[in-house]
């Protein structure tokens, strides 16, 4: 019983399962923000700025949903969200 107690690999264990309940205890629930993509009002008023400034004419509504998923797919920020869950705040009708 002793020759456990002075097993590393046991303190290892012990630390480890540890560190991941106090995780779990300060994390509650599942949902995580950094998943979610948030396009704003501002985002899109830009958008359709930027739309008018190059085709001098307002997007069409496939036109302004094309902006944003690219947005959303990172083609204009210069990065990649990987992510199968995409939150659009607020909702948008034109």
């Amino acid at each position: 019983m002793k020759k456990w107690l002075r097993e590393p690999l046991l303190h290892f264990i012990l630390i480890g399962g540890g560190l991941f309940l106090l995780y779990g205890l300060q994390n509650d629930g599942f949902e995580n923000d950094d998943n979610r993509i948030v396009i704003s009002e501002a985002d899109i008023d830009r958008l359709i700025t930027l739309w008018q400034k190059k085709r001098q004419r307002l997007p069409t509504q496939s036109e302004l949903n094309g902006m944003v998923e690219q947005q959303i797919r990172g083609d204009n920020w210069g990065q990649s969200k990987n992510t199968s869950e995409f939150l659009l705040r607020p909702q948008f009708f034109l």
